[in-house]
């Protein structure tokens, strides 16, 4: 009896007695998005480019899709453009395709899970323009000189063989820029307009003037250009000229100081003048049909005689490039700001100016608005004094000094790259920088006259050298580039 006891009392203390359950964790807390941050972007194309990013961290659930998302404003979010590259926690890669060509884009990266949607860090990056293969020029007319056989005007065809010449023009004759049209060229030199076939360089019509013609362009049937001497005179006159005929159509005689600059819009011409001493600029407007004066603006100051000054017109502005930029109502000649420049090589730039600063050694951004410096670039140092043109190409500002290139972003004024050209023994610098497609020109100007000069063809991105075109025994002074769509392309400030 007492044996059964024990047994009942050790079963029911075996029946009583039970394992603790497992231990569970604590469910985590809710409403946690997951941990993202967004890769730098690389890989830029005209219309595609690479990013990803990184989750690091599910957050309170797991991370259902994960990817970039972009737009042309800031901010962008999953329910506009993105891409799906996975799922759960990692690094992963996201290629970016669709794109628009020279655009800026706004990217982050993004993760899903049950509680919502996390982005990660913006960036920001910027298609490239669009290349056309290779070299689209498919005329190239150029001036030049010689101390034996004074100056020519040439023209080349695509393959850089000479097609014409015209030569034998005194040494001290000069031949501006040449205008095209239609397969004709329209050109001035220092008593004449000429029209040439650009083909075969035959003369259409020429046109004689006692003074010096200067900065030919065409308005519809007309070339509107001046002629000018040094000191003041009464030949010193605006010119309207028919493209056609070569016949004069319209013309204003301007004694008071000699005409640099004149260009025709909205009925009226508008005429810039700059005194022999260089401390006296004149602007003018006069109506076109009954040549009387509009508006005139006398500006006192030091301004640059070697090199003419130049205007441009945008909306009711007036632009003037001299040793200063001044900007001016069109209409009345009432003044908007000036600024001082420190050169005469101005660019329009996203309806700004941008130049570099030969006097300082930086590269500037001046807003059209205000007058004001928008952006600055460090000093480039160099070693001499004179300093060569300047060309902007996928925002960024190429300018040369001496043998070298430099290469400034015009996004935040970092010095991107420095080229060094040490090819020739003679002392020279580039001369002039022409765009065709994805092709830059610039001449060499050499300072011993028994030198060959050199066109020379880089690629317009990092100008590296694709092709060059001798011109034996004569100096490059000017030139100018037909590509294969029709445009005529020539050194001018107002891009």
């Amino acid at each position: 009896m007492r044996y059964l006891s024990f047994l009942v009392f050790v079963s029911i203390f075996i029946s009583c007695h039970k394992d603790p359950d497992p231990v569970t964790p604590p469910p985590p807390p809710a409403g946690i998005l997951p941990t993202v941050t967004t890769s730098a972007v690389s890989s830029v194309t005209t219309t595609s480019a690479i990013s990803g990013g990184n989750v690091s961290a599910n957050g309170s659930s797991a991370v259902t899709e994960r990817g970039v998302c972009w737009d042309i404003t800031s901010n962008p979010v999953v329910t506009g453009n993105h891409t799906v590259d996975g799922s759960g926690t990692g690094i992963f890669t996201s290629n970016v395709n669709g794109l628009s060509p020279n655009t800026t884009y706004y990217l982050r990266a993004y993760a899903k899970n049950t509680q919502g949607v996390a982005y990660g860090n913006e960036v920001l990056f910027q298609t490239i323009l669009p290349l056309p293969p290779g070299d689209t020029a498919n005329q190239i007319f150029v001036t030049a000189s010689s101390s034996s056989t004074g100056r020519s005007f040439l023209g080349y065809d695509k393959f850089k063989t000479k097609m014409w010449e015209i030569t034998n023009f005194p040494s001290v004759s000069f031949w501006n820029t040449p205008v095209y049209e239609n397969g004709k060229l329209y050109v001035a030199s220092n008593a004449s307009m000429l029209s040439l076939n650009a083909i075969n360089g035959a003369v259409n019509w020429t046109y004689t003037n006692p003074n010096s013609l200067l900065n030919p362009k065409l308005k519809n049937d007309t070339i509107i250009t001046a002629g000018s001497q040094i000191a003041p005179s009464a030949n010193n006159a605006i010119l309207l000229i028919n493209k056609n005929t070569g016949n004069v159509i319209w013309s204003k005689v301007v004694t008071d100081q000699p005409v640099n600059t004149p260009t025709l819009i909205d009925g009226k011409v508008l005429c810039l003048t700059v005194n022999s001493t260089g401390t006296s600029m004149s602007l003018s407007a006069y109506d076109l049909v009954t040549k009387n004066l509009i508006w005139q603006k006398v500006v006192s100051g030091s301004f640059f005689t070697a090199v003419p000054p130049d205007m441009i017109v945008r909306n009711d502005s007036l632009i003037v490039f001299t040793a200063s930029v001044l900007c001016l109502n069109k209409n009345t000649g009432a003044s908007y700001w000036s600024a001082p420049l420190g050169t005469t090589d101005v660019h329009m730039y996203k309806n700004n100016l941008a130049f570099h600063d030969k006097n300082s050694g930086t590269v500037k951004i001046l807003s059209l608005q205000t007058g004001n410096i928008i952006l600055q670039s460090n000093p480039v140092t160099f070693t001499t004094v004179f300093t060569g043109v300047t060309y902007i190409y996928n925002d960024a500002l190429y300018n040369n000094v001496a043998d070298s290139v430099y290469c400034t972003s015009l996004i935040d004024g970092s010095l991107k790259w420095r080229k060094m050209y040490q090819t020739y023994a003679a002392p020279g610098s580039f001369k002039k920088f022409i765009n065709v497609g994805n092709t830059v020109y610039g001449s060499r100007q050499f300072y011993n006259s028994n030198d060959e000069s050199k066109l020379m063809i880089l690629n317009a991105m990092d100008f590296t050298a694709r092709d060059s075109m001798i011109i034996p025994k004569r100096n490059l002074d000017n030139f100018s580039i037909l590509s294969s769509g029709g445009q005529f392309f020539r050194p001018t400030k107002n891009h």
